[in-house]
């Protein structure tokens, strides 16, 4: 058996990642597992929700939506303490026990028939110009419009506005509070209710992407890649950027050092050496190694051995001698180990932001040439609309995906243990195919395209068209497959290695 260090893989031993089989479209067709919502589905979801409970419990909607609210909007917890101890829900949630019709009695004046005093602004008003909460504590209509007014104007806490008497503890539903304030007030309390459901919500979330006002339910199992209607991809678990095969902690560690000073400090480290007189930091600009340290302490000396330059005479140069019996510092060991980390993290920082780039400038090619295109391949070759999505727009959002997953592969290779050699090897062979399958799709699709789309005097006939574009489309599906597979491998942690070991013992060709 050969060494870890000796393993390579052949082409045809790992043949199901690079020709897969293109007849297989049951991943490819499965329907998706989430959906986006805007915020009036959110809201149809949300009075739905209401009217379940309000149904089972036999209580208002607004006394529901209070319910839902101090139990987090979870059903569960609700239902089984409901049926435990109801009157200990009520109250916990300022809703009034007993029996609702005796409630009523509670609404009458305070002096005389035709008025009542307001208990905030301390004036007689008339009952008309009166309202109170289920507890029956009246208000004048003003007071109750400056209080709720304001609360909505302090933010979310208005849900759970309770009324204004001293020592009361009702809440305030839904029906009086919008009654009471105008049509934007109404609004943002809406929205407010809105963002209370999807914040508490298991199954909701709202996309994370800047300015997007759209939510994402996903109905799955597991961590799994949405997509919002705005077209952004994200992790449902962790809610950062879509970050497949890498998973949620790896890819939370990469981001954190790309934008980290700790990639700055391993660089300073490894370009720069301390003045061996006064020891501040010292950046190598030239490619002379006579060093000259800054004023007032002006020292000069070695660059390679740090002493003194009056010494380095043309009899007495000696840096360039092997010296046996030298031994390194401790701080010239750090130095050493932290070029060879910032060389393996540039690699791999490289690789990652070019893929990062390719992909931005896909989608950027696509917003600017597809209507272009579209409009040039019905004029020329009579495709339809539904013929170039098929084929033409497909292409490229594969591309652009294909380019995210390659990107992510290069944090997932950072991260890998350096002792895992056999490992390492077979997915640095699985990302080289990765990296080949797209460029010839993204070829195919950016480049061989201009021969159909380009003006020119003579147009290519159809039948070479037609060629492309089953070439086009024969490309995209085998891009899918062959990601798919390497997804699925590398989350997995890539458990082909050690069964193909078990089987042959050896990976050589």
């Amino acid at each position: 058996m050969e060494s870890d260090d000796e393993v390579s893989y052949s082409d045809d031993e790992y043949e199901e990642f690079d020709t897969p089989d293109c007849g297989d479209d049951s991943a490819i067709n499965k329907q998706p597992e989430w959906r986006s919502l805007d915020e009036d589905q959110i809201r149809h979801i949300q009075t739905d929700t209401i009217n379940s409970i309000s149904t089972l419990f036999s209580v208002p909607e607004g006394a529901a939506s209070i319910l839902l609210r101090n139990f987090n909007w979870d059903l569960v917890k609700l239902q089984d303490m409901w049926f435990t101890d109801q009157d200990a829900v009520l109250k916990s949630a300022g809703l009034l026990t007993g029996d609702p019709e005796t409630r009523l009695l509670l609404k009458r004046p305070i002096l005389g028939l035709g008025g009542s005093w307001c208990a905030i602004c301390l004036t007689l008003r008339q009952l008309s110009a009166m309202d109170s909460a289920a507890c029956g504590h009246l208000f004048c209509t003003r007071c109750w419009k400056q209080y709720v007014k304001t609360a909505i104007t302090d933010g979310p806490r208005c849900l759970t506005l309770r009324c204004p008497q001293p020592n009361c503890a009702v809440s305030l539903d839904e029906s009086l509070i919008t009654k009471l304030v105008s049509k934007r007030l109404k609004a943002t309390y809406t929205r407010f209710l809105i963002r209370n459901f999807v914040e508490c919500s298991k199954t909701i979330r709202w996309c994370p992407s800047p300015g997007c006002k759209y939510a994402v339910e996903f109905t799955g199992l597991g961590v799994q890649d949405v997509t919002c209607r705005c077209s952004y991809r994200f992790c449902w678990d962790c809610l950062d950027e879509s970050h497949r095969p890498a998973d949620c902690e790896t890819a939370k560690k990469w981001l954190t050092k790309n934008t980290s000073e700790s990639g700055n400090a391993e660089w300073i480290l490894a370009n720069s050496k301390p003045c061996p007189k006064c020891h501040r930091s010292i950046e190598k600009n030239h490619g002379c190694s006579h060093m000259t340290c800054t004023p007032p302490c002006s020292h000069q000396f070695c660059w390679i051995c740090l002493g003194a330059w009056t010494k380095h005479c043309e009899s007495s140069y000696s840096c360039n001698q092997y010296k046996k019996t030298v031994t390194l510092t401790g701080q010239e060991n750090e130095r050493r180990a932290a070029k060879i980390s910032w060389h393996k993290y540039n690699h791999y920082y490289q690789r990652w932001m070019n893929n990062q780039i390719s992909g931005d400038r896909a989608v950027k090619n696509l917003k600017e040439d597809h209507v272009n295109n579209m409009k040039t391949l019905k004029e020329l070759y009579g495709e339809s609309d539904t013929n170039v999505e098929e084929f033409f727009l497909a292409a490229w959002k594969q591309i652009i995906e294909c380019r995210r997953v390659l990107k992510w592969t290069y944090a997932y290779g950072y991260y890998m243990p350096d002792d895992e050699k056999r490992k390492r090897t077979f997915f640095e062979y699985l990302q080289g195919q990765a990296e080949s399958v797209l460029e010839r799709l993204h070829h195919c699709a950016e480049e061989e395209l201009k021969e159909f789309v380009e003006d020119d005097e003579e147009r290519s006939p159809v039948a070479e068209f037609m060629h492309y574009k089953l070439k086009l489309i024969e490309l995209t599906h085998t891009t899918r497959k062959f990601f798919d597979n390497l997804v699925e491998g590398m989350e997995g942690g890539l458990r082909e290695v050690s069964s193909k070991k078990s089987k042959s013992g050896s990976f050589t060709n």
